[in-house]
């Protein structure tokens, strides 16, 4: 990390958290090259790390969003969460937002019943406009979405959100 921080490299949004990343994908950078990297190889491996790392945190956070908006039993959040486009949720209709939350709310009770209840931490917002969460019960602050002890995956929200348009278009129907 160290060398990679040196000012005669003078490379770009080095950040110490992706060390491990950083050294994978120059592993296989290197292994595809064939031959050493030359400083733009390394800036090159520097972005595509940083750009991952943001996209993961963005969907954490999206995930989080949705988790809290369904919690709170709030349609308009639970909409907005999964119209968030790091959400990766697809077909969503403005028009069935009860449905979502009723289907959410349903899959998420079911989850809970084999978990450990609802979540110990809130999202807040700094007055730079920048997120963070904090559990209520060990007071641990992190600016990175946290891992929920019960989450639901992508593809239990998709289900959800495809059975409420099944639901809403056969309604709309008659």
């Amino acid at each position: 990390m160290a060398a990679m921080k040196s000012p005669t490299l003078a490379l770009a949004d080095v950040d110490d958290a992706g060390a491990f990343q950083y050294h994978a994908q120059l592993k296989v950078a290197r292994e595809e090259k064939g031959a050493d990297l030359d400083v733009a190889d390394v800036q090159s491996c520097v972005t595509a790390v940083n750009t991952i790392a943001e996209e993961n945190a963005n969907h954490a956070a999206a995930i989080f969003s949705l988790h809290e908006a369904v919690r709170q039993k709030d349609a308009d959040r639970t909409l907005a969460a999964l119209q968030d486009p790091y959400c990766h949720v697809s077909d969503v209709v403005p028009g069935y937002k009860g449905r979502y939350l009723d289907n959410l709310s349903e899959t998420l009770a079911a989850l809970q019943a084999q978990g450990s209840g609802p979540s110990k931490w809130r999202q807040y917002t700094t007055d730079a406009g920048r997120t963070y969460y904090f559990n209520k019960e060990t007071n641990v602050t992190q600016w990175v979405a946290p891992i929920e002890e019960v989450v639901m995956s992508l593809e239990e929200v998709q289900a959800a959100v495809d059975k409420a348009n099944v639901d809403g278009r056969r309604w709309d129907q008659l």
